[in-house]
C-alpha cells in the first residue's frame, strides 16, 4: 500500500462532500505522487519520489480540509503546495525539458486558483 491509497481509503478525503474547488487539489495531489512514483521508475530518483510525494501529499490534505468544510485552510495549503511545486521545478528550467516548464505552469495556475479561493473565505 501506499500513502495515496492509506489517505484514500482511510476516509481523510469526503469524495460526497468535495465541492468542485476541491477537485483541483485532488487531481494535483494524485499526478504529484504519480510523478513522483514515474520519475524513481524511469531513472531511480529518489528526489523525484520524495519531493512528488511530499507535494502531492501536500495537495492531497489540502483536499482533505476542503472536503470536511475548512475551506479557508484547503485553499490556504493548496497555495503554498501550488507556489512550492512552481518554484522547486522553476529551478530546472534551464534543463531544456518539457516536464518543468508543465510543472511550473500547473504550479503556478493552482497556486493562484486556491489563493484567490483563500481570499473569498477569508472572514
Amino acid at each position: 500500500k501506499t500513502v495515496v491509497t492509506e489517505i484514500i481509503t482511510m476516509g481523510l478525503i469526503d469524495f460526497k462532500n468535495l465541492p468542485g474547488s476541491g477537485h483541483l487539489n485532488l487531481s494535483m495531489g494524485i499526478l504529484c505522487c504519480v510523478g513522483g512514483f514515474a520519475g524513481y521508475a524511469k531513472a531511480r530518483s529518489l528526489m523525484s519520489l520524495a519531493a512528488g510525494n511530499m507535494v502531492g501529499i501536500s495537495f492531497l490534505l489540502s483536499a482533505s480540509a476542503i472536503s470536511k468544510g475548512q475551506h479557508k485552510e484547503g485553499h490556504m495549503l493548496g497555495c503554498s503546495s501550488g507556489v512550492l511545486l512552481a518554484y522547486t521545478m522553476g529551478q530546472r528550467l534551464g534543463s531544456g525539458k518539457m516536464m518543468p516548464k508543465l510543472l511550473v505552469g500547473l504550479g503556478a495556475t493552482t497556486a493562484a486558483y486556491n489563493g484567490v479561493k483563500a481570499a473569498q473565505w477569508w472572514n
